[in-house]
């Protein structure tokens, strides 16, 4: 028996191909799980049909593709989170945070496509890869900060306080010394004298 298989299937033939097999095993298995057609005109043209649709899908697929990457490609994504002591998050960005955050650009994705390995949970900015559809890759960057409107993360804020003081602390003490050796000169006059 001839059939058009629908599908690659393995030790038969690839998608498209008409091959012969056994007549139990065309009739039985393959023509009713929907694997192959019997191989007869009609079939064929419905055949080249849908390979012409399958193939018309996948241009649009790779099309909406690209453009969703040129999207992506002008957009940043700014999270604005509440922040605690040295600059870690209270909570984290997960990628539903992003997806919402896009989504309210107009720009929608399914968050399970993002590979995000664990949630984010420090300010900064990151490079999210993003699988389409056509199982491109495309990168969106994330920006994360403070909700408060700070740009700077804590962690600097704090090491410019302990540079203040240690500088203000430097100029008492440099004070001092001047202030000692104004008193030693002025009894060094007095005992001269």
């Amino acid at each position: 028996m001839l059939v058009i298989l629908r599908q690659d299937l393995n030790r038969v033939g690839k998608a498209g191909e008409v091959v012969k097999v056994k007549d139990g095993y065309g009739r039985n298995y393959l023509i009713p799980q929907g694997m192959a057609y019997p191989a007869t005109d009609s079939y064929m043209k419905v055949y080249n049909e849908s390979t012409k649709s399958k193939k018309y899908q996948e241009m649009q697929i790779k099309k909406s593709a690209e453009y969703l990457k040129s999207l992506l490609d002008k957009q940043v994504v700014t999270i604005a989170m509440k922040v605690g002591e040295d600059g870690k998050l209270f909570g984290s960005v997960t990628s539903q945070h992003i997806a919402d955050e896009l989504k309210s650009k107009g720009i929608d994705l399914d968050k399970k496509k993002m590979n995000l390995e664990e949630n984010i949970k420090q300010l900064g900015e990151y490079k999210i890869p993003y699988k389409s559809a056509s199982e491109e890759t495309t990168i969106i960057t994330l920006n994360v900060v403070n909700e408060a409107g700070d740009q700077k993360p804590i962690v600097e804020e704090i090491e410019e306080e302990v540079v203040e003081e240690t500088v203000e602390e430097e100029t008492v003490e440099e004070e001092i010394a001047e202030t000692e050796g104004v008193i030693e000169e002025l009894e060094e006059e007095e005992k001269a004298e």
